[in-house]
């Protein structure tokens, strides 16, 4: 039965989420697996799921009169999101595959359980609970995060960061050549305009990403698929004398690329630790034709080159990704000061290695698809704190909006001796 399939694929990728892998890693195995068939409305499911999960929680802390299992709990998660979210399955049928894929996997008492719980749900009976539900379960933030956004952003920035989240991203990609405006017609593509930080660089989106799949826009290199926000860093700075260029973080090489069009003169050497990510750099550099660009496989905490051996070092950093929930919905939720010490710490690492790889008189460009602030210019803060031989020039920080996701650049530089 394929509601069935559909509903233990899903619960199978909450526990697989459980166990720390991340939602794209969850849907790549998918893809890969002899499940894969259901690999569409699984990842509908699990992108709704995350962008819902205080909701959903919160419906069933109200409704369960005791302690939920964790098999159990993802499996009411997944009929919830069902019932609530979607309409490919009528909302009784949900409940019915949930019950009875609940006694399957554990017991006829079990069953029951989880069949009160959504049929106390379908009937609305948490309804009166949500109007004393906390700020952060209306909103479906953390709380921990919530309380950051209200720190640090007023009331209007707030919401608008917390309405767009909610929302699906539009499919966007970037023009590496002049497209012919009918293939764009038939494709349904409309130009991003008033990117006042993206340089010349061109931006379409499309409510039909299946017609772009389906042309060949891709596969002769005329398009690269990315979101606006990737050019802001690579058009935040200028250094047209610049000869060696290394991208530190390159994986998967949409920044390369970028780096590799703004200085067609420079050589671009694309790092990363991941030889499997790093294929992906070399095959998108492949497919676009790009001559100035070689790839190497290294750690961006102990790189290969002797001192002062760039122009320009681009770091695009590891980080929370607080600025891409529309596309990565479950990063938030393993959002903890825990686990941000331990990125600031990578963060800054990696910005000491790369430091020590800028001529005098170069640039160190930091870039993060990150909003939160100590991840951002604390950081640069911190770091020209304790290096007194580089000094700020710039930042931007651009937060989600409907057309693009979040990202923060800052532009550093060595002094000359």
């Amino acid at each position: 039965m394929i509601a069935e399939k559909v509903l233990s694929t899903a619960v199978k990728g909450l526990g697989a989420w459980d166990k720390g892998l991340n939602l794209d890693e969850i849907l790549d195995d998918l893809s890969a697996g002899k499940e894969k068939e259901y690999r569409s409305k699984v990842s509908s499911i699990l992108f709704t799921y995350f962008r819902n999960r205080a909701y959903v929680d919160y419906v069933i802390d109200s409704l369960a009169a005791r302690k939920v299992e964790s098999l159990v709990r993802r499996i009411i998660s997944i009929a919830l999101v069902q019932v609530f979210y979607q309409d490919g399955v009528a909302k009784q049928v949900a409940v019915d595959v949930a019950v009875d894929y609940a006694q399957k996997m554990r017991n006829k008492s079990t069953g029951g359980f989880v069949n009160a719980v959504l049929r106390n749900a379908l009937r609305g009976t948490f309804n009166e609970k949500m109007k004393d539900a906390p700020e952060y379960v209306k909103y479906n933030v953390p709380s921990l995060l919530l309380d950051r956004w209200n720190r640090s952003f007023s009331v209007e920035k707030k919401l608008n960061i917390i309405n767009v989240i909610k929302k699906q991203a539009t499919f966007t990609f970037r023009a590496l050549k002049t497209i012919d405006s009918s293939i764009l017609d038939e494709c349904k593509c409309k130009k991003i305009d008033n990117l006042s930080w993206g340089g010349e660089f061109s931006f379409f989106k499309t409510d039909r990403p299946d017609l772009i799949l389906k042309s060949d826009l891709l596969g002769t290199g005329m398009i690269y698929i990315q979101d606006p926000a990737t050019a802001m860093t690579p058009c935040l700075f200028e250094y047209k004398k610049a000869k060696k260029i290394l991208d530190i973080c390159a994986a998967p090489g949409g920044k390369t690329l970028m780096l590799s069009e703004l200085y067609p003169e420079a050589g671009i050497v694309a790092m990363d630790r991941s030889t499997y990510r790093l294929e992906r750099v070399k095959e998108n550099v492949k497919r676009t034709e790009k001559n100035n660009i070689i790839t190497i496989a290294a750690d961006a905490l102990k790189p290969p080159f002797e001192k002062h051996s760039f122009d320009v070092v681009f770091a695009d950093m590891p980080c929370s990704n607080t600025g891409v929930i529309r596309r990565r919905p479950d990063a938030i939720w393993r959002f903890s000061q825990k686990s941000l010490n331990k990125i600031l710490t990578l963060q800054m690492g990696i910005l000491e290695s790369a430091s020590t790889l800028v001529k005098p008189g170069g640039l160190l460009i930091y870039s993060t698809c990150s909003i939160e602030k100590e991840e951002n210019r604390k950081q640069i803060d911190r770091f020209l704190l304790q290096n007194k031989n580089f000094e700020f020039i710039k930042e931007r920080l651009i937060l989600p909006s409907e057309e693009n996701d979040g990202a923060y650049g800052a532009v550093i530089k060595r002094l000359k001796v």
